[in-house]
């Protein structure tokens, strides 16, 4: 059975930070980048490797059209990219960005390490859209079991135990106290889709960011769009002002699977097919 990326599950380490890339010149670039972005979950894996008294993880997902270009049209069947919600003044606006890495680690330093090695070789053929270091609310987390529901199924053997997420960007005034995660996981759970979406809360520090961020991971592009939509229509029961929410925009991207990593960094699709993988070597 294919094998989820390590930051997805378990919870996230003690130091975040997400970064949210676009490719230049996306048609011509994409395998370029591509080819190295896919490397970047075992970087960590070696530099923890060297210090194994600490924890290192990244995630890396992918926008729609990168993902497309850059491995020859295979996606998942449920994957669409996030479009702009509207209900009366509330709106989730349509966020920007082709590349998603969340880098979380026991010590600073080793995110700080890997970053600099991701710019020195892909940093002349991306632009860095967000940059947050985050706080990990983990009163938040669920201590229950992930329900399997929120990876895209086995009858569709090459993007099995991968997911989608839902990348959700509120800008609010730092007084105020946004319960989006909990009025989130309110609505889910009276809805039914409970067991099909997995949400993670973070609060950003430092950079100048404001705000909260709320990961919510699933299989259904369509599912949680239809969600996010009576959301807003049913008064999401937040605060809209200058001094309460501002604004709120999303991003959608695809976390490929650790064995489709590795398979993509060994050897890429071969007759048309992500090639055969095994666990990142040491």
């Amino acid at each position: 059975m294919a094998r989820p990326q390590s930051g997805v599950l378990p919870a996230p380490l003690q130091y975040n930070r997400i970064q949210t890339l676009e490719v230049h010149d996306l048609p011509m670039t994409s395998m370029t980048v591509g080819q190295f972005s896919v490397m970047i979950p075992g970087l960590a894996h070696q530099l923890a490797h060297a210090m194994p008294q600490e924890a290192f993880k990244v995630t890396v997902a992918f926008g729609f059209m990168f993902w497309t270009l850059a491995w020859h049209g295979k996606s998942p069947r449920m994957f669409r990219p996030f479009e702009e919600l509207e209900a009366g003044e509330q709106v989730i606006a349509e966020g920007e960005g082709d590349l998603w890495v969340h880098y979380s680690a026991t010590r600073p330093e080793l995110i700080t390490r890997l970053i600099r090695k991701v710019d020195e070789n892909i940093g002349s053929l991306v632009r860095v859209l967000d940059d947050f270091d985050v706080f990990h609310d983990k009163g938040s987390e669920n201590p229950e079991p992930v329900s399997p529901e929120i990876w895209i199924p086995d009858n569709e053997p090459d993007f099995s135990r991968g997911t989608l997420l839902t990348h959700l960007h509120v800008d609010h005034d730092p007084g105020y106290r946004c319960g989006l995660y909990r009025l989130l996981e309110e609505k889910l759970r009276l809805r039914g889709l409970g067991e099909q979406v997995l949400l993670r809360y973070f609060l950003p520090f430092g950079g100048g960011a404001q705000g909260s961020l709320v990961h919510l991971f699933h299989r259904d592009s369509a599912s949680l769009d239809q969600f996010l939509e009576s959301f807003l229509e049913d008064g999401s029961g937040l605060e809209w002002g200058e001094d309460r929410v501002r604004s709120m925009r999303a991003s959608r991207f695809f976390v490929p699977s650790l064995d489709v990593l590795t398979g993509l960094r060994q050897g890429g699709i071969r007759m048309n097919r992500f090639s055969q993988t095994q666990q990142w070597k040491d």
